[in-house]
């Protein structure tokens, strides 16, 4: 049991909880920089009685506690402990590193953390941070998240870190604001995750974490850059009334993750470590990420396994650079694969701004989007002759806009190709709605369009076409002479009327009737043809 100090021995349960819920205010001033320079005397003093009053007693109801930092490195602490050989001395709810679970309910509720908060190699059970306010860094690192973790109403007003954590239940971030960087990172969520009514006032990263369940973001606002990198949304996510900076970088980009249970605790270090690495190199010298002049992290992986990059397995972790290699050739050849994941988004007006970039569009959800601005880089869209979304046919006009949406889009980024594809898929949507509405008459024509001319995407549809014509037709003119040859003559003679054939008046009485049918078909094929060549070579 951890000793009281002595002038509190004689307080009260009621002295002690206003002892822990009196402002601290007072034991910090204000350095350069805006840092916090902390009582150290009063911190130590501070979470000894933590441990006595709260923790010892198994008492984890912290509701409208004011807590100072969690930086715990002072003389005193490296004096007394000095004999752990600790790399970092952070004496708080515990006094060793060892053992650190809350192994029932912990309350956090209405809290204030006045200074930094450092939670690390925790393990928590179910814990609410319901109206809390984080004045200063938030570090939660590989902590395990066994139930249900609560983050509604509360506000981060420094950086926030969650690194290497571990979500096995739910979790909910509901009208949160975050005034400084945020970054989820390395961390798994095995269950339903909440980000509802929230702000983030500066840059927030999501890199190299797995989601199993759907993640949701409803109503959230993201004011500076935004960037979902190797994340993998196992089950979906969904982004509904999401407002995305105008001014600033929004990206996401491949969407990949690890299983993380198939690796050792020392390998998955080392593969945090990397990622981190090729994170901060691809971020050094700028506020943000080019990732346009960036090799993709697959590449990178690969350019180690094949000793192409020298100097980035040292000091990475304690494994031989022979096991850190195996582990790289495990990632890139199972689970680092790109995965076609159910994106949706409801009601989005993306600005210029926003890019996806090398990921499997197949199975997003536009729907009630404005898709002109977006950016698409090095995307998969599933098909080598068009675009399609698996959800096309839930509403043929809502489809057809989106497929026009994204013809311009390509348009005005000179992509012809992508253009073309994208034309061909609004098209068939048109089709396939006048089929629904019952207008046979334009459903025919836009099925004779696309049937035989490709939509004017497809140069080799209409040869086929007239090839095909070419042999129906000469199949009846055999019957004029019984002549092959001169059948098939009539027959290129009728589509192709510009060829000279060696028969005067090749067509006479009701055969003329067949041979202006040819000519109509021919000379239709041969239009679509002309326009098909013109599409693709239009520069």
């Amino acid at each position: 049991m951890t000793k009281s100090p002595t002038h509190y021995k004689e307080k009260t349960n009621k002295s002690i909880t206003e002892y822990f819920k009196k402002s601290k205010s007072d034991w910090f001033e204000i350095v350069d920089n805006d840092v916090k320079k902390w009582d150290n005397t009063k911190v130590d003093e501070f979470w000894k009685l933590i441990r006595l009053h709260k923790i010892d007693k198994n008492d984890f109801d912290f509701s409208y506690f004011i807590f100072p930092t969690f930086d715990t490195n002072s003389q005193y602490s490296k004096e007394k402990y000095s004999h752990l050989n600790q790399k970092k001395i952070n004496l708080t709810f515990w006094e060793t590193n060892l053992n650190k679970e809350f192994n029932k309910h912990v309350n956090f509720n209405n809290s204030i953390f006045e200074g930094k908060v450092d939670f690390d190699e925790v393990i928590f059970g179910s814990v609410d941070f319901d109206s809390v306010k984080f004045n200063d860094v938030v570090c939660f690192n590989n902590l395990t998240f066994n139930e249900i973790v609560n983050f509604n109403y509360s506000t981060f007003n420094k950086t926030t870190y969650f690194k290497d954590c571990k979500f096995h239940s739910s979790a909910n971030f509901r009208q949160n604001e975050f005034f400084n960087d945020t970054i989820f990172m390395s961390s798994y969520f095995g269950g339903e995750v909440y980000f509802n009514d929230i702000v983030f006032h500066e840059k927030i990263y999501y890199l190299f974490s797995g989601f199993d369940k759907e993640v949701r973001f409803n109503d959230v606002t993201f004011e500076k850059e935004t960037m979902m990198n190797s994340t993998g949304f196992f089950n979906g996510a969904s982004f509904s009334n999401v407002k995305f900076s105008r001014t600033h970088e929004t990206t996401i980009e491949d969407l990949v993750s690890l299983d993380v249970s198939k690796i050792t605790r020392k390998e998955y270090d080392a593969y945090s470590e990397l990622n981190y690495d090729y994170f901060e190199k691809v971020s050094r010298h700028s506020s943000y990420p080019n990732k346009d002049s960036t090799e993709p992290l697959l590449n990178y992986y690969k350019k180690i396994i094949e000793n192409k990059i020298d100097n980035n397995l040292k000091g990475l972790s304690e494994l031989s650079e022979f096991r850190l290699k195996k582990i790289l050739n495990y990632i890139h050849n199972n689970d680092y694969q790109i995965h076609v994941f159910n994106l949706k988004f409801t009601n989005i007006n993306f600005p210029k701004l926003f890019t996806f970039r090398r990921i499997n569009l197949t199975k997003c959800d536009f729907h009630k989007s404005d898709l002109n601005d977006i950016q698409f880089k090095e995307c998969d869209w599933g098909n080598e002759k068009r675009i399609i979304f698996d959800y096309e046919n839930r509403d043929f006009h809502e489809s057809e806009s989106i497929y026009r949406q994204i013809k311009k889009n390509y348009e005005s980024n000179k992509n012809w190709e992508l253009s073309g594809m994208a034309y061909i898929s609004e098209m068939e949507m048109r089709r396939k709605r006048l089929w629904k509405e019952k207008d046979l008459f334009q459903w025919l024509i836009y099925s004779f369009y696309g049937h035989f001319g490709g939509y004017n995407q497809d140069f080799k549809k209409p040869i086929i076409s007239i090839a095909v014509t070419i042999f129906i037709f000469s199949f009846f003119y055999y019957f004029i002479d019984y002549d092959i040859i001169k059948a098939l003559q009539r027959g290129t003679k009728g589509a192709l009327p510009y060829i000279s054939i060696d028969t005067e008046k090749p067509f006479k009485g009701y055969w003329l009737i067949l041979k202006n049918i040819e000519l109509i078909l021919g000379g239709t094929f041969l239009s679509f043809f002309i326009l098909a060549l013109r599409k693709r070579f239009k520069q």
